[in-house]
């Protein structure tokens, strides 16, 4: 996992969260697709515990090994 540093975030996404939110813990994206799209090189995507009917193509990667977008479970549930 990437240590957030000033240039990385982490997005955070849930099946109750909604597009208009900031991908916050608190008001977290409602789909991966979205917070794909927001996602930066160096960000990592924490998707939430539940079910998401979607089809995910990130519009880009990473800039390097060292700096890719990282998906990954919240440790919250299961997330399929």
């Amino acid at each position: 996992m990437i240590t957030p540093t000033s240039s990385t975030r982490i997005l955070h996404v849930s099946p109750t969260g909604s597009e208009l939110a900031s991908g916050t813990a608190d008001a977290p994206f409602r789909s991966i697709q979205h917070a794909a799209e927001q996602a930066r090189p160096g960000d990592t995507v924490r998707i939430h515990a539940g079910i998401y009917r979607e089809r995910v193509d990130p519009p880009r990667g990473g800039d390097s090994p060292e700096s890719p977008i990282t998906f990954e479970a919240a440790g919250d549930g299961e997330a399929v």
